[in-house]
């Protein structure tokens, strides 16, 4: 297969190469054919004799015309026509170029046998335009004299390496001009001294202008790809065999296999999303079916279980909530009584009549039902009565102002929500002060449907640390316990938060908002629910 691949590569190569070499040659030869008519047709004589401007004028025009006549004319970058002197000349140029003078002219000046024999850099333009082939002639007048005068070609280097544009991905092509040789591979030009090397890799030869330009394509990197290509080919075919081979399996697998899994797979995303209904159609005469069947048994035993869990679930939370409810209670009476004593021992009895007559009220309002939820009217009486009770405790040093939006009084709240925040705030933030203090009720619907109840105290505040430990739980769903805990064991704003979270949902309870010596700010937030109305949270 090398074998065969390496000859017809020569051949194929070998063609092509002469082809490019003699569009190489045609180019340099119409070149060439300038050349010659610049160096003994004698019109430059003027040039020689350094007649006026005029005159240049005119063989710059002929210069032009004949340089248009030229078949490579777009490789032509510059020409050159100048005395011995080199201070009288003429110039074409394709590009705007540094200032060609008599001073720095002379750099150019060599002999005719220096023409094409290397890549260089034209000396008046920048390297990134590229390299040239330069060419240097004598100018000769009409009587065939030359007295030094001379000319200068720069041919652009693409005459060459533009015809092996399609050569840039595997082949590297060696050019030989005179005794330098040059590797064009990927496009990029560079010298190459190692002959040796050149020799073991010109496997395609090609001579230009009777051996003073060679071509050479080196094809040890084209075999490698021809037959990386036939074996890449030879692997496709293999792979499609092994696709359709594996086409057929896959058929069968999916009728045997796959399609009752897709089955089972259903039956427990169905299971997983609640439903836990049985699907007789998994229960095949198999192992598969003997899945299908343990996955039915299972949801029955699951139904069954979330059915019992939710029935203990329920029990558990009415009796916590009752619990939680009786510790309210005993508290609650335990100032109340505690408030009527101070009172009485104070102020000689004064006042006794109203306190117990808000006291029996309250006590009626606590008595009278045991629905975990009342309205936010009723709340609200309640919390009247208690604030007149610990306003006689203290002296009338307390005062309380409301701001309630009248439309939203019928709202259902859970009972003594309202007493506990302000027990809170008279014992635990006001009265530590010493002074007389204030107290701030709001309640009003937000937006969303939410009641914000917000009661403020202009008491001694709270830090980040006492504000964690009244409101937040640990993994049982207990308060946590500080070094500091005690200051906050009988606050009700614990019982208050959970029974909130209970009732609503984990979406609604307190926050507390405090600056230190300032005041703190209770904020609840409980749906807007009336009587009757639909209770799911």
């Amino acid at each position: 297969m090398r074998s065969y691949i390496k000859d017809n590569l020569i051949n194929s190569a070998s063609s092509a190469l002469k082809l490019i070499a003699e569009n190489i040659e045609q180019d340099i030869k119409s070149i060439r054919y300038l050349e010659h008519w610049c160096s003994v047709s004698g019109e430059f004589e003027n040039i020689i004799k350094k007649e006026n401007n005029y005159t240049n004028l005119n063989l710059y025009e002929k210069l032009i015309t004949e340089a248009r006549t030229v078949r490579a004319t777009p490789f032509i970058k510059r020409i050159i026509i100048s005395n011995k002197e080199s201070d009288n000349f003429i110039q074409l140029t394709s590009a705007s170029s540094l200032p060609v003078t008599k001073y720095n002219i002379g750099k150019l000046h060599s002999t005719e046998n220096e023409s094409l024999k290397s890549f260089c850099y034209d000396p008046f333009l920048p390297q990134k335009d590229g390299h040239i082939l330069p060419i240097y002639f004598n100018v000769y007048d009409k009587n065939g004299k030359t007295n030094g005068n001379w000319g200068y070609i720069a041919i652009d280097a693409a005459i060459i390496l533009s015809q092996f544009e399609g050569y840039k991905n595997n082949e590297i092509i060696f050019i030989s001009l005179g005794d330098t040789n040059y590797k064009l591979e990927k496009g990029i030009l560079s010298k190459e001294n190692d002959k040796e090397l050149i020799q073991s890799k010109q496997l395609v030869v090609c001579p230009i202008l009777e051996g003073n330009i060679t071509l050479s394509i080196s094809l040890s990197n084209l075999i490698f790809k021809r037959l990386r290509d036939f074996f890449i080919h030879l692997l496709i075919l293999f792979c499609l065999g092994l696709y359709f081979l594996g086409f057929g399996i896959r058929a069968t697998l999916y009728k045997v296999v796959t399609v009752p899994i897709s089955k089972l797979q259903k039956q427990l995303d169905r299971v997983a999303s609640g439903n836990f209904a049985p699907n007789p159609g998994i229960e095949w005469d198999d192992e598969l079916g003997d899945i299908g069947k343990g996955i039915n048994n299972l949801s029955k035993n699951v139904n069954t279980l979330m059915i019992s869990k939710v029935a203990d679930e329920k029990k558990r939370q009415q009796l916590e909530y009752k619990m939680l409810q009786s510790q309210i209670n005993p508290h609650f009476l335990y100032n109340t009584l505690n408030s009527i004593k101070w009172m009485a021992t104070i102020q000689n009895a004064v006042g006794i009549a109203e306190m117990v007559t808000s006291l029996a009220r309250l006590l009626k309002n606590i008595s009278k039902t045991t629905d975990s939820l009342v309205s936010l009217k009723e709340e609200l009486s309640l919390l009247e009565d208690y604030f007149v009770i610990l306003q006689y405790r203290y002296g009338g040093s307390i005062s309380m102002e409301k701001d309630i939006e009248e439309d939203i009084t019928d709202a259902l709240i859970p009972r003594f929500t309202l007493q506990p925040l302000l027990e809170n705030a008279i014992f635990h933030g006001i009265e530590p002060t010493g002074n007389a203090g204030t107290i701030i009720l709001k309640i009003k619907k937000l937006p969303s449907g939410i009641i914000e109840i917000n009661l403020t105290d202009n008491g001694k505040g709270m830090d980040t640390e006492q504000i964690k430990e009244i409101l937040y739980y640990n993994d049982n769903d207990e308060l946590k316990k500080t070094s500091n805990s005690g200051l906050f064991k009988s606050m009700g704003i614990l019982n208050v938060q959970k029974r909130i979270k209970y009732e609503y949902g984990s979406q609604y309870g307190l926050s507390i908002v405090s600056e230190k010596n300032k005041y703190t700010s209770v904020k609840v937030y409980i749906p807007y629910r009336r009587s009757g109305e639909n209770a799911n949270v």
